[in-house]
């Protein structure tokens, strides 16, 4: 499980974007649908002013979704346009979007059903790169406990 200690935390870049992706024990993923684009993707945004790329990720979340999570995550993945951070959830908490402005709605969503929707091109390298291993552990808490050797008891509340 990562934790960033603050030795190691770095400001992040304004020109990629950071996130979160949350994922449930029943392989549902948090994600949210743009205003704009109209496309699904994860909680996710550009840092201001010397922000860490973890602050940023845990603001953004917080504003698309309400939900306030730890500082303690399972994984970075690195995906087309940005940095996200993994969080494997034992529930999948109940949403109140703060920030209506850009998101219009949010879903807890099966990873399999990701790839018939409209998402962005970080969902479609998450489902290419990494969606696989983490429909292995579909409604199965075995599989999950065989990726997650301890599994998190982050703090997830709204």
């Amino acid at each position: 499980m990562g934790e960033y200690p603050h030795s190691q935390m770095t400001f992040a870049n304004p020109n990629l974007v950071y996130g979160t992706i949350s994922i449930s024990v029943d392989n549902k993923v948090l994600i949210v649908k743009g205003r704009k684009s109209g496309k699904w993707s994860f909680p996710k945004g550009h840092a201001e002013q010397e922000e860490t790329e973890l602050d940023c990720a845990l603001r953004e979340t917080c504003e698309e979704t309400g939900l306030q999570l730890s500082t303690r995550f399972q994984k970075i993945l690195h995906l087309a346009t940005g940095v996200y951070f993994l969080y494997l959830c034992q529930t999948e908490t109940q949403c109140i979007p703060r920030d209506t402005d850009e998101i219009i709605e949010f879903a807890w969503v099966p990873i399999h059903k990701l790839r018939r929707m409209n998402v962005n091109v970080d969902i479609n390298t998450f489902l290419r790169s990494y969606g696989k291993k983490y429909m292995e552990f579909s409604n199965n808490t075995i599989g999950y406990n065989r990726y997650l050797p301890n599994p998190p008891q982050h703090d997830i509340s709204y």
